[in-house]
């Protein structure tokens, strides 16, 4: 007796469909591994930024400098880890810290110009989307 074998639909793609899958999955992997390059290039300016940028200037470490590099090791664990949970921490509190320092409620050693805050917010935007997206792809 000859067995039939059962054929599953979505397994018979024709060969555009199936293309078209890979390549969507080869575009969110460069898309992730866009956001993991962005990730680790942030966190290093944030870890690196009081000890160059604040000592030219010839101001003493603070609390915006602890700050700085809590939040930039903080992001290269994000980048090594992949905890989903830290993820979704650090992506929740880059978006709460764009909207802080577009409306400039974060004071900064030395005093921000308006310029250098839309910059910061902008990055933080960057930075809390790509976040997201590590969170989502980790989610699955």
């Amino acid at each position: 007796m000859a067995r039939r074998v059962k054929t599953n639909p979505s397994s018979m793609a024709n060969g555009p469909e199936k293309i078209l899958r890979d390549g969507q999955s080869g575009f969110m992997c460069f898309f992730l591994d866009l956001s993991r390059a962005f990730t680790l290039a942030y966190s290093l300016c944030y870890i690196f930024s009081p000890f160059i940028g604040l000592q030219m200037l010839g101001i003493q470490p603070t609390f915006n400098s602890i700050m700085l590099v809590g939040v930039g090791a903080g992001l290269l664990l994000c980048v090594y880890r992949r905890n989903r949970y830290l993820i979704l921490f650090f992506a929740v509190a880059e978006a709460f810290f764009c909207v802080a320092h577009f409306l400039k409620m974060v004071p900064w050693i030395p005093t921000f110009s308006d310029t250098q805050f839309v910059a910061m917010s902008y990055l933080d935007l960057i930075q809390a989307t790509f976040l997201f997206m590590q969170y989502q792809v980790s989610h699955r």
